[in-house]
């Protein structure tokens, strides 16, 4: 009986952990989205410079919001093509090797015994 509350606690703990984590991947991803919004909404903000590349503070982080979405971009279109071209393929390969069977010396020996 003992092992089963052991058990159970860890069950718990696991769920409890995965809940955590996803609390906070949600709250990160809130607060990117949120700092993007805000930094989109000074686009149409008044120069106190000449130059794109100068000193101006909310040039300088919408450049750098640039870069982070074309960062995001890569990493979600890798994401993408694992998860809609590559899991496909395995299952498929999966599939076709259990159709086939797997043939090991034992089961051979056997099959040619019987």
């Amino acid at each position: 009986m003992r092992c089963v509350s052991q058990l159970l606690h860890i069950k718990n703990r696991q769920t409890i952990n995965r809940t955590v984590v996803f609390v906070f991947l949600v709250s990160f991803i809130a607060v990117c989205l949120l700092s993007e919004a805000y930094t989109l909404s000074l686009a149409n903000h008044e120069h106190d410079h000449n130059d794109v590349h100068s000193g101006c503070a909310a040039c300088v982080q919408i450049q750098t919001l640039a870069k982070l979405l074309a960062q995001f971009a890569v990493y979600v279109s890798s994401a993408l093509f694992a998860f809609i071209v590559l899991v496909p393929a395995i299952k498929f390969l999966y599939f076709i090797s259990s159709l086939s069977g797997f043939y090991t010396l034992a089961n051979l020996k056997i099959r040619i015994n019987n």
